[in-house]
């Protein structure tokens, strides 16, 4: 009996230090990012963050069908609707390209992840040499610089439409908000960008 005791006394020795292990696994979560293949490009999906919404503050349909359509997603009409902020990196073999940058310190804490999930995909903010902005809203370009307006991604310049500065000037307000020095015009036609933009700094 003696021997079974002590054997007992083992096992759940055994079993309580497997379940603290365990306990310290779940702690941490997964990186957050998702990576795959298009064609000969490699794609990676990096997560920022996420900001809460008001759903009832989405348009083009009217409030009864947006009632409808998020109760059959068994979401509450009212309330927060937290939805995901996310930017992607696209490999071609020789350029490291970023699409949109998150908002880091402009959305509080439950955004600015971007720089870490970067480093967790393996690569770094200095091996992007390109970020394209598909639009100029706080959640696309705030993770440009860290709250002291120093640049994230030291040796990348910028990409923006052309069709933004038909409602931004961009000499005046854009270098007021980011200081962003307009260098020259590129005629990329087939993306229909037409700015390049270095030095991206909060230096005023």
């Amino acid at each position: 009996m003696e021997t079974i005791k002590m054997k007992v006394d083992q096992n759940q020795s055994s079993k309580n230090d497997n379940l603290k292990k365990v306990k310290s696994i779940l702690r941490n979560q997964a990186p957050g990012f998702f990576r795959y293949a298009l064609g000969e490009l490699v794609v990676t999906a990096i997560y920022d963050g996420y900001v809460s919404l008001d759903p009832m503050s989405l348009s083009g349909i009217t409030d009864q069908e947006r009632s409808e359509d998020l109760a059959k997603q068994m979401l509450a009409p009212k309330g927060a609707l937290d939805t995901s902020v996310n930017a992607f990196l696209v490999h071609d073999g020789e350029r490291l390209i970023l699409i949109d940058a998150g908002s880091a310190h402009f959305a509080g804490p439950s955004m600015g992840r971007l720089i870490d999930n970067i480093v967790a995909s393996e690569y770094t903010p200095e091996d992007v040499d390109t970020i394209l902005l598909t639009h100029m809203h706080p959640d696309h370009i705030g993770g440009i610089t860290n709250d002291k307006g120093e640049a994230l991604f030291p040796n990348a310049a910028g990409l923006i439409q052309k069709q933004p500065q038909r409602f931004l000037k961009i000499s005046a307000y854009l270098s007021l908000l980011l200081k962003m020095q307009l260098l020259l015009t590129l005629p990329v036609e087939s993306l229909k960008l037409s700015y390049l933009l270095t030095r991206f700094s909060l230096d005023m």
